[in-house]
């Protein structure tokens, strides 16, 4: 029954709601929602919850922006839980969780929901998941600001898309928590895939792990689309092994789209090669995964480890039209680095490195063979190392690499503009390649090697250098090289 007749059906005064701060207003809230379509604050003020508000399907809870304030009084429950409804609008709401907790709760539940949205919302205080959708389906989060997290849970989140939640959207939320991941997309080892989730235009800024983290570890194809955001400061505190701005992981990984996002200082405090750390990082694909692409992103102000990574994956990846800058001093690092990874392409991305520095482009193959891959029409700046090296250690080697079409303008004295070791099978063609006085051009053991119609200029007197076993390989007459071809290889044919 109302306590309040002066005040409109569905305000939550109405029903006993305290905006003062001094009762608890946990029942009047939810007897607002149970009993009204439209269930509003509409003075503004600081409502005290000392436990979960169900709102039933097709029901709005709304509160006056900027004005409205729920304080959670037990930080080990959720606020607001839409328990598998439909319908389900939240808005306008300003959330306090003003203690710490070690339990896995979220501010905003949708679970099992259909439908439901959360917007323009502030999250504030929470310890796990500020928005937590669970077996979701096309629901929002949209236009909210999360900020001020709590506590130390792993894979805590400001938003959290879990389980067999699918077709949801996260869109231009200010995602500023400072706990574990900006938005985490996670199947926790079950057998279930979140899918076709669109995580676009969100801000994310200064959290321990992951800035968006994709991580399905069941075999399986979830066609997450990761568009248009804007990722700064992954801190990589986390063991100090993690750090990347965009992470996807696990064989359910696969189909996965990340386009257009701008990625900035990510990897901070990392310190350690685990995983996959860089601006963006890809592990633990399979040959049975649909096609990852990596398209159209601009990656800055590296200061440590790689731009994009591919490591331990068999999935076929397209990393194309990137623009990535590393800084002075990160020198070990790649703008794009492909290590253990076969069916990968690279083609035109820009690439930029102090010439002091290293690589623009590593493929690497350790203990063990990397097949199909392709790299070309990039353009690569600078880098006192090869700047497209295809290096392998410990055994390690390549079946059917492609490099062409390629702009390389090397750096200091140790800089070859394109490196190729251990190769069984590859055409080497149409690159143009400058180097500042060191080699333009190095072969080492490379079976079946077609080097043609390619430009090799270095300011010093050699451009060329060929050695180890290269049967079956030709260095056509249709290359151009100012410098000398210092060729100790056996079985190079140079026309």
């Amino acid at each position: 029954m109302p306590t309040d007749y002066t005040c409109r059906p569905g305000a939550w005064r109405r029903y006993g709601a305290d905006p003062g701060g001094q009762a608890d207003s946990t029942n009047a809230i939810a007897i607002a929602c149970a009993v009204n379509g439209f269930a509003f604050d509409d003075v503004g003020g600081t409502y005290m919850v000392s436990g979960p508000i169900r709102v039933p399907s097709n029901c709005t809870i709304s509160g006056k922006v900027n004005q409205t304030e729920l304080v959670m009084l037990d930080p080990d429950t959720s606020l607001i839980v839409a328990d598998e409804t439909k319908g389900v609008t939240i808005e306008g709401i300003r959330f306090r969780v003003p203690a710490a907790s070690a339990v896995a709760t979220g501010v905003v539940v949708f679970f099992k929901c259909v439908e439901c949205v959360c917007r323009n919302c502030d999250f504030s205080g929470f310890s796990w998941a500020g928005a937590w959708l669970y077996d979701a389906r096309n629901c929002t989060v949209t236009q909210c600001y999360f900020h001020d997290s709590q506590g130390s849970l792993v894979d805590s989140a400001d938003i959290c898309v879990y389980n067999n939640s699918s077709d949801n959207i996260i869109t231009d939320n200010r995602c500023f928590g400072g706990n574990f991941h900006g938005v985490l997309i996670q199947n926790p080892y079950n057998d279930a895939f979140p899918s076709r989730n669109l995580v676009a235009r969100n801000h994310i800024v200064n959290h321990q792990a992951y800035g968006v983290c994709l991580y399905v570890p069941d075999e399986g194809d979830t066609h997450n689309h990761i568009l248009d955001n804007r990722i700064e400061d992954i801190r990589g505190t986390f063991h100090r092994a993690s750090g990347t701005g965009i992470y996807a992981a696990g064989g359910g990984a696969g189909g996965t789209v990340i386009d257009g996002n701008t990625l900035m200082r990510c990897c901070t405090e990392t310190r350690f090669r685990i995983e996959a750390p860089g601006a963006i990082g890809i592990h633990g694909m399979t040959a049975a995964n649909s096609p990852i692409a990596i398209s159209n992103n601009v990656i800055d102000e590296m200061a440590h480890y790689d731009g994009i990574l591919i490591v331990e994956s068999a999935a076929q990846v397209i990393i194309i039209g990137n623009n990535v800058h590393l800084l002075s001093g990160n020198t070990e690092e790649c703008p794009i680095r492909v290590e253990l990874a076969s069916q990968v392409t690279v083609k035109a991305n820009i690439l930029r490195r102090p010439p002091t520095d290293g690589r623009c482009i590593l493929v690497y193959a350790s203990g063990g063979a990397v097949a199909d891959v392709t790299v070309s029409s990039n353009t690569c700046c600078g880098g006192n190392d090869s700047q497209i090296d295809f290096y392998s250690d410990e055994g390690g080697y390549f079946d059917q690499l492609l490099c062409f079409d390629n702009t390389c303008s090397g750096g200091g004295d140790a800089a070859s503009c394109i490196s190729v070791a251990a190769v069984n099978g590859a055409t080497v063609s149409g690159n143009n390649c400058t180097s500042a006085k060191g080699v333009t051009f190095y072969i080492r053991d490379a079976r079946d090697l077609k080097v043609a119609n390619n430009t090799f200029n270095s300011e010093g007197p050699v451009s060329v250098v060929a050695s180890g076993a290269c049967t079956g390989s030709v260095y056509a007459a249709s290359n151009s090289q100012n410098g000398a071809i210092l060729d100790s290889a056996v079985g190079l044919l140079v026309e």
